[in-house]
Formats: C-alpha cells, structure tokens, sequence
C-alpha cells in the first residue's frame, strides 16, 4: 500500500451528525459525512473513536535508519490547517478532561505561525496548566514561557546526580554564574561566575565578579582563587602559598602554631652575649642579631610565627639583662648602705674629737 492504514482512514473521514460501521463507509466509497466507531462503545460526539490500539507501519526494521523529515504526510500524526501542504497547523494530544477541563493532560504541538505563541512549539501541561515547552531553537522552558537559554526553570530545582558544565574556551573552563538584576549600581557585583579555569589564568578555580557593564570599563575582576595545588588566594589570582592575601585582614584572633619556643635561653647552660658584644654587632650590621635585616624583610616579605619566636627570643635575653641589672643595683645599694653608715660613724667621732 502506497499509504498507511492509519491515514488512509483519516482521510476518508470527516464530521458527521451520528455513527455508522465501517463497511458502510467503504461501500459508499472513500468519503463520508458520518462519524466513525471502531469497536462497540460510542461517546456520542468523536468524529473517529477507536476502542482498542491503533499500530502505524513505517516498513522499518530494528536496522533502518531514522526517516528524514519530509513535507506532507507519510505514515505520520500530523495537525493541519485548512491546506493540506501548508506548514501552519496545530495537534493537541489530551488525556482526561472528559467532563473538568482541570483534569486534563496535553502535548500541544504547532507548525508555523504568525502568532509568537503558536510558533513552532511544543507545549506540556497537566491540570490544565502549561508546564514546560520547547520553542523553535530549541530553548526548553519549565515554568518560563519565553525560555532565554537551552534550559531555563521558573523555581527551583533538584538533581539528584552531578552537574557538568563545559565551555569551548579552555582558559575558562566550566563555569557556574549567579545573577542579582537588583544590583545595578555600577561596581557592585550585579554576577558572579565560578570558573575552572587554566591557560593564562593558571589551573584554578576562581571566582570573579562583574557589574552591568562587566570588562567594557566596569568591575571585571578576579576575587577569590583557588589553585589546583591547594593555595589560596585573596584578591590575588597567583598565590605562592596556602594563603596568599593582597591587603589587610581584619579579625580578633589569630592563632599561629610553632614547633618549638626559646624557652631554652633560660637554661643554665645558655650563654647570654654579653651587651658589649651586642652593641658591637649592631654598630656593624644596624640591626639586632638574629633579626632580619629591612632589606631581607623587603626581599623576603615577614614570617609571623618565625619573628614572634625571634622577638620572644629577644625578650628573654632582655629579662636576663634585667635581672642581671637588678642584682648588680642591689649589691651597690648595699654597698652604699654601708659607706653611708661608715661616713655617719666617722662624723661622729670627729664631733667628739672637736669637743676635747
């Protein structure tokens, strides 16, 4: 047969004010003004009602390649309007809805059209409601009626499995943005994008921020880095170490650990340099010894943990001088003491030498 069983018989069949059986149909020939009934039960108004399954044969094996899509129609379901060629036309496939039109699922499918609403989309709905379409480029919608990406959603979402984005651009990488239209102030961060990012950028994971004009003059900058090694950076998009910092940081506490302490300087066995020999050292290297000089500290930039053990280093060695200081002073306030008595007794001997 040249053309399907299925739409051999929608061709032969248009309105009709009440049912006659298919033999009837044939007999009169390939038209007819009556409506059609394929099995026993009637609805009373369907213009075609089949009781039972309705099979379309393409003459395909399970090793045919898929039909090519053609105009016209083969062994197809298609929705036409009041040309048979014309490429406008509209199918709406429904289930329930018999008697509560919000009880009603529908697949809408249109052809061409003038009208934005009907143009070549398919719609999805339940209850009545549409829930997702597909537009003509193919942007889906689920709860957007104007899909502005390949998938845009009207609420949230849940995905139960990993989410993969991937970018043409190998400097860039996948990339995950976060819009706030009400930020429009220029410099404020109206979009955030989180970048895997590598090439000239390094091979991190960065975040970058951008205000309504973005890298045409507005805020286009790297935030936060995280490198694939494992630094950090802040306001650096190369860090050198685990946490690299390019400005001030602000906090109550900072807790630094050490894996020793200069307790040692208390020992008995320390030797304590003598201050002769310090004030020596710094009239050559203007420094303390044992502290950095500026231009290593310029160069090198200042280990915190290392010059708070260096400084404490320094403090006991001063608490040292100190005590040191203290017992001295004590012994020569003694020896005072007793040149003040020894000066007290011989002026008294020589008032009483005066009186004789």
């Amino acid at each position: 047969m040249k053309k399907c069983l299925f739409t051999t018989a929608l061709g032969l069949l248009t309105v009709c004010a009440k049912a006659q059986d298919l033999q009837t149909v044939t007999t009169n020939g390939n038209t007819t003004t009556n409506r059609v009934v394929l099995g026993s039960a009637d609805d009373g108004f369907s213009k075609l009602q089949v009781n039972g399954g309705v099979a379309l044969s393409w003459g395909l094996s399970n090793t045919s390649n898929r039909p090519p899509i053609t105009n016209g129609t083969s062994c197809e379901i298609r929705g036409k309007s009041t040309s048979y060629y014309l490429d406008d036309g509209f199918l709406r496939l429904t289930a329930g809805g018999g008697t509560n039109a919000s009880t009603k699922s529908y697949i809408d499918l249109s052809g061409y059209s003038n009208v934005p609403d009907m143009q070549q989309n398919i719609v999805f709905g339940t209850s009545a409601l549409e829930r997702m379409r597909i537009n003509a480029v193919g942007l889906v919608g689920i709860g957007v009626v104007s899909p502005t990406a390949r998938l845009e959603v009207g609420g949230n979402a849940k995905i139960n499995g990993p989410i993969t984005s991937t970018v043409s651009d190998p400097g860039i990488g996948g990339m995950i943005v976060l819009e706030n239209p009400a930020k429009k102030t220029l410099g404020t961060a109206r979009s955030w994008k989180i970048m895997n990012m590598s090439g000239s950028y390094g091979n991190s994971l960065q975040f970058w921020a951008y205000d309504s004009l973005g890298c045409s003059g507005g805020l286009c900058a790297s935030r936060f880095t995280l490198m694939d090694n494992g630094n950090v950076g802040i306001g650096t998009s190369t860090p050198q170490s685990l946490l690299a910092v390019a400005g001030t940081i602000t906090g109550q506490r900072v807790k630094v650990t050490m894996t020793g302490w200069p307790d040692y300087v208390f020992d008995s066995s320390y030797v304590l340099p003598s201050l002769s020999a310090v004030e020596r050292y710094i009239a050559d290297n203007m420094h303390l010894p044992g502290i950095p000089s500026e231009t290593e500290v310029v160069s090198n930039g200042l280990d915190v943990g290392d010059m708070q053990q260096r400084q404490m280093k320094k403090i006991e060695e001063l608490t040292l001088y100190l005590v040191d200081q203290h017992k001295q002073l004590e012994k020569q306030q003694q020896l005072i003491q007793r040149q003040q008595q020894m000066l007290s007794e011989l002026n008294n001997r020589v008032k009483e030498l005066e009186k004789k």
